[in-house]
């Protein structure tokens, strides 16, 4: 693993039509992420898409549109699929 489990990853949510306005909807670190995602979770590459759930339990496709980075923390920018 590249990162360590007290690095932060943050990811924030942007609609398609104002990428403006992002929303944060995690803000945790990646050892807390890979309780849930698998031990071998180690963040999100460009090509990355997976199922968000909003506090209404609908459901929704995203994909990674920005990868920032940075010495403590790693902030991903995602946004919703097109649907097929």
């Amino acid at each position: 693993m590249e990162n360590s489990n007290d690095k932060r990853i943050i990811i924030d949510y942007v609609e398609k039509d104002n990428q403006t306005n992002s929303k944060r909807i995690i803000d945790s670190t990646y050892g807390e992420l890979r309780k849930t995602r698998g031990e071998d979770f180690d963040g999100f590459s460009e090509r990355s898409a997976f199922p968000i759930q909003d506090e209404n339990g609908n459901k929704e496709l995203v994909g990674i549109i920005k990868i920032t980075k940075k010495f403590k923390e790693d902030i991903y920018v995602v946004s919703p699929l097109d649907k097929q």
